[in-house]
């Protein structure tokens, strides 16, 4: 940065206090809106807690144990109509 000339010089760190400028007031705008919103609240009394959160008790969502038997159930069916296709006991024609 030595090796420019005085007017870049005073451009870059001017382009420098700009870029955290707008950092900083971008920072402070987030944190007024938060605050302006955390006021409301507190304000309004509309807002009551009836119960605190509490983790589920067991866990939710598709069963590992059923996606695994439907997964080997239709391999399984696969391997049979492909063993049975090619012992000649069927054949896939294309209808005209």
């Amino acid at each position: 940065m030595r090796d420019l000339p005085p007017v870049a010089r005073k451009y870059a760190g001017l382009a420098l206090q700009r870029k955290l400028q707008a950092d900083l007031l971008v920072a402070l705008t987030t944190r007024a809106e938060q605050a302006a919103i955390e006021q409301q609240v507190e304000n309004s009394g509309k807002f009551q807690v009836l119960d605190a959160a509490q983790p589920p008790q067991r866990k939710s969502g598709p069963s590992s144990f059923a996606n695994a038997a439907i997964a080997f159930l239709l391999l399984g069916l696969g391997q049979v109509l492909l063993f049975a296709r090619r012992r000649g006991l069927f054949t896939l024609e294309v209808l005209n």
